[in-house]
């Protein structure tokens, strides 16, 4: 298993976590920047988890890092993508103002906000080779969370 984050300090405490198990490893990464081949990238992978960080990036750097989870992943293999969404509306506006807010004053680095809706993240996810269905996290919280379930073809 290999997690990458931009932050070093999650790494670290992500690290922590590890113990002495061998078969776990973080490294601090620009996930646009990891390398499509499935071999230079210790993969192919059975799963990929992506969590609250697409939004950072714009949108056509989400459609390669898309691309190349789908390349990275093993045939019959899962992506699973936690996003946010522009709908509901009043859930988008709670939703860009507090991470306006964490990349200009608090800890989550970024240069800007570019959220997908819900049918731009399913197309990006078709066009990249995927089967892929979109599942809103309905919950007390008043943010816009969606999991997006997308399957390896082939």
């Amino acid at each position: 298993m290999r997690g990458v984050d931009i932050d070093a300090e999650k790494i670290a405490a992500a690290r922590r976590t590890v113990g002495d198990r061998a078969n776990i490893r973080f490294d601090v990464a620009d996930a646009t920047a990891l390398p499509a081949d499935p071999d230079a990238a210790d993969g192919p992978y059975a799963a990929i988890t992506v969590a609250d960080v697409f939004y950072l990036i714009p949108p056509d750097k989400q459609r390669e890092l898309i691309a190349t989870c789908y390349r990275l992943l093993a045939p019959g293999g899962v992506f699973l993508w936690k996003s946010q969404v522009r709908r509901p509306r009043w859930k988008y506006a709670i939703t860009r103002g507090q991470e306006w807010l964490m990349t200009h004053l608090g800890p989550t680095q970024g240069h800007g906000l570019y959220f997908l809706d819900t049918d731009e993240s399913l197309a990006a996810l078709r066009d990249a080779g995927f089967g892929a269905v979109a599942l809103p996290l309905r919950s007390w919280r008043p943010y816009t969370d969606v999991l997006f379930i997308a399957y390896k073809l082939g």
